[in-house]
């Protein structure tokens, strides 16, 4: 299996952080210039709940990687395998369960938290992000422990990009209908970035799991 050092390994990282960094410039301005203040405020109100669901699901990845990584030591390919398994249907159902409660208590949580009204379409958007981005993480998980960052780093760009190309243009799409809309359509850029990076992984789990895991 082709492994990389620490240093390579960060380095792909840092430089895949930063390219989804420059990348989320392309989303901010357009979207800004769309829906102005307003709107942009509509999506934001959204976003603290998912990146609950992000830091509540935080460990999952970095222990699915001790476990992956333990097992491949060992040339445990199965156990690799059984990792994997587990770890995507304990992911699948924490996705599913947040992306539930989010859809049927919408209402609820936005008189609870005394939004705008207007917030309800950002937050019904965002609610379906969860359900791929567990998917995508226990896949990450998956190939850190292996040792092989390209996925990983990869996965961080297309991601950025399905949020980018989706979100804005969902935006734009919908402006007619109302900011409320425009601004529902960028919070399901989200869920968009969540499954196209997962597709992309996807791929190549099935694409080397035939190789006996031989990462390339």
């Amino acid at each position: 299996m082709k492994k990389q050092s620490l240093i390579k390994a960060t380095f792909i990282l840092g430089l895949a952080g930063i390219i989804s960094k420059f990348l989320g410039l392309f989303f901010r301005w357009p979207l800004q210039m769309l829906i102005g203040d307003e709107g942009v405020g509509y999506y934001q109100m959204s976003f603290p709940l998912y990146m609950f669901f992000i830091a509540a699901a935080s460990g999952i990845p970095v222990a699915i990687s001790k476990m992956v990584s333990e097992r491949n030591a060992i040339n445990d390919h199965e156990g690799v395998i059984q990792v994997l398994r587990k770890a995507m249907l304990l992911m699948f159902i924490l996705g599913v369960g947040f992306t539930a409660i989010l859809l049927i208590f919408s209402r609820p949580i936005i008189a609870f938290l005394k939004w705008d009204e207007k917030s309800y379409y950002s937050l019904v958007s965002i609610a379906f992000a969860p359900i791929f981005i567990s998917v995508m993480s226990a896949f990450r998980g998956f190939f850190q422990g292996l040792q092989n960052m390209n996925c990983t780093a990869i996965s961080q760009i297309i991601e950025q990009i399905g949020r980018v190309i989706v979100g804005v243009g969902l935006a734009y799409i919908l402006l007619p209908k109302g900011i409320e809309y425009s601004a529902g359509g960028a919070a399901l850029g989200a869920a968009a970035g969540g499954l196209f990076a997962g597709i992309y992984l996807l791929a190549k789990y099935n694409k080397n799991k035939e190789k006996n895991l031989k990462l390339i």
